[in-house]
């Protein structure tokens, strides 16, 4: 007969346990042990959703632009990552691959073209006999730097007239790169991770104007979740075409994604194909230089005004 739900009764029909099996049920009044196979499926199930919903998440992102942010906004959670969770996939994604691999997002290789000479004049910096060609998502070169270059660096940071501590700060940073082409990448993937958090709404925003006849914010926000993590996938791709030996990685990824936005944005926002081309390009130049070009040069700076003096910043 069955009793007062309690410690003794069965969790199934709350019948008075008689010992580890229910006598109604037969219910294992024990829990099942936990394996490590457990954890590693609540893991991918219950966070990330990978085992059913990244592949259909990342197949329609790279087949069907558009149709997953619009799946987010109608609310339509049974198929794909929610917003929050492709681009915190996204992203991880991207910094696990670059750890694994050792590829660097920029490193600035030296070459001689002359004889160098690095000299600073009205709070301006002015050199020539070499110069230095990016190399981006790639791994760290191997190459010394050329003494004669180094040299001429360490000269301009001594260099008394015509400079100041920040000018003279400056040329050292620029020399600890050259010595070292991939060691900003530290500070990259320090800082970047937190300004993509605050780039995301900003990007919303350019958005609003595009896009703000009957729109709502979070509409902008899903989208622009949506783009960032685009962003990280096509990243990865562009560094595995690297590794491929073709190069351009980085130019490869840029063109993409100027195609998959402008594919986003019309099944997204439904706009024209005339529309969607228009409104993409602007959407990324006012990316590029109302918000990326401010911050580096902001973090530019950041790196140079660690080497300077205290004493320079109290100057009357």
């Amino acid at each position: 007969m069955a009793g007062q739900a309690g410690a003794d009764a069965c969790a199934d029909c709350e019948a008075d346990l008689h010992g580890r099996f229910c006598h109604l049920c037969g219910h294992d009044s024990r829990p099942p042990p936990r394996r490590l196979r457990d954890l590693a499926d609540d893991l991918l199930d219950n966070v990330f959703s990978f085992t059913t919903a990244l592949p259909v998440t990342l197949k329609s992102i790279l087949l069907t632009p558009g149709a997953v942010p619009r799946a987010h906004m109608d609310g339509d959670r049974s198929r794909f990552l929610s917003p929050v969770k492709l681009y915190v996939t996204a992203s991880l994604i991207f910094f696990l691959f670059m750890g694994m691999t050792g590829v660097v997002m920029l490193q600035v290789r030296i070459e001689k073209t002359g004889d160098p000479w690095v000299r600073i004049a009205n709070d301006e910096i002015f050199a020539g006999g070499f110069q230095g060609l990016p190399y981006w998502l790639q791994r760290p070169t191997a190459e010394t730097p050329d003494p004669e270059i180094l040299a001429a660096l360490e000269a301009a940071s001594h260099q008394q007239e015509g400079a100041d501590d920040f000018d003279r700060s400056s040329v050292t940073v620029l020399r600890e790169f050259i010595q070292d082409p991939a060691s900003v990448n530290g500070e990259i993937a320090t800082w970047m991770p937190r300004a993509l958090w605050l780039l995301m709404p900003l990007y919303a925003l350019l958005l609003w104007p595009l896009y703000a006849r009957g729109r709502l914010l979070i509409e902008h926000v899903i989208f622009s979740l949506w783009a960032h993590s685009l962003m990280f996938i096509l990243l990865v791709l562009g560094a595995i075409w690297n590794f491929l030996g073709v190069g351009h990685g980085l130019l490869l990824a840029l063109v993409l994604y100027q195609v998959w936005i402008t594919r986003g944005l019309r099944g997204y926002y439904g706009s024209s194909w005339k529309g969607a081309v228009l409104k993409g390009a602007a959407l990324n130049l006012a990316y590029l230089f109302l918000l990326w070009l401010p911050l580096i040069i902001a973090f530019a700076m950041w790196q140079a005004s660690e080497h300077v003096p205290l004493s320079y910043w109290f100057e009357e």
